[in-house]
């Protein structure tokens, strides 16, 4: 999950990049993680929104290395790896078509005479699609620019005022996305979490041989900073927030003196004074670029 979450933003931000680039031939509003709640108990998660006067444009982004094969029954993908492995990839087709439901029954209730497309894009343009159903409208990322400045405009069904009204409507309804944490949103029991210090290797504890290095007994695999990636884990899995007593829970500390040097040796956001503190991140920066600050220097 932590791995299909990162590769997905690392998509979308890839896509972003072609879109930049493109000198759109009409008025346009390009939308990202756009999250609208359509009622109590449905929302929907758009990847991306291309809005002009006369297309609203859905931009499904699926990011994989393999080989993507189409299984019908029930729709799904299958992707294959070099090394054979395979995971199961939900039907992006079904995934536009809600969020197009959602969105055009969104625009009816607020008077706007517009109604969806959507295409599916491949951010990594070595991805290779069998089988997928001539109605799947499939690209690639590097084709965007070429798709857009191409394509043939249709009838303005906006005016310039409700175009402008519209963009601002979305923008003000919008509800911030955030897929972090895991936990809460594939309902993980946090009990069956494994805590310590684990090898970002093979997933065993690791052992402290002095106050420099550590290393695991199966794989005898040696860091000197095992607190990096175990507090990413924390933020995407567990949640995004974490206190001194927390830290010393996950990690299995033995005291608060060490939670509060793994806390400082990270570019976190310190919230609150004494015990009450608690540390957090910024959701719209993946937690993978999270980067190790200088080693802390005592005060003599």
């Amino acid at each position: 999950m932590l791995y299909r979450t990162e590769a997905g933003y690392a998509g979308e931000t890839k896509v972003d990049r072609y879109l930049e680039s493109i000198d759109f031939p009409e008025r346009v509003h390009i939308f990202t993680d756009l999250q609208l709640s359509i009622n109590p108990k449905f929302d929907i998660q758009i990847d991306t929104l291309i809005l002009t006067p006369s297309y609203a444009l859905i931009l499904e982004i699926k990011n994989v290395a393999g080989t993507l094969t189409y299984i019908s029954n029930p729709p799904h993908f299958e992707c294959t790896y070099e090394d054979k492995k395979s995971i199961v990839i939900d039907c992006p087709i079904m995934q536009i078509n809600n969020n197009r439901n959602g969105l055009d029954t969104w625009l009816e209730r607020n008077g706007f005479p517009i109604r969806t497309t959507g295409k599916i894009v491949m951010a990594n343009n070595k991805t290779s699609v069998k089988n997928a159903p001539t109605e799947m409208q499939i690209m690639y990322a590097k084709h965007l620019p070429l798709y857009f400045r191409t394509r043939k405009n249709g009838k303005v069904l906006l005016t310039d005022n409700q175009f402008s009204a519209l963009a601002e409507k979305l923008g003000r309804s919008q509800q911030q996305y955030n897929p972090y944490p895991l936990c809460e949103r594939y309902r993980i029991d946090k009990t069956h979490i494994y805590k310590g210090i684990i090898c970002s290797l093979c997933n065993n504890k690791i052992e402290r041989i002095n106050h420099m290095v550590w290393v695991c007994p199966a794989c005898e695999l040696k860091s000197n900073q095992p607190f990096t990636e175990g507090l990413k884990d924390w933020f995407m899995i567990m949640k995004n927030t974490i206190s001194n007593e927390e830290c010393r829970d996950f990690f299995q500390l033995k005291d608060k003196y060490a939670a509060n040097y793994v806390l400082k040796s990270l570019p976190l956001k310190r919230v609150g004074k004494s015990r009450a503190s608690i540390y957090t991140w910024d959701y719209k920066i993946s937690p993978s670029t999270i980067q190790k600050r200088k080693k802390p220097t005592s005060k003599k």
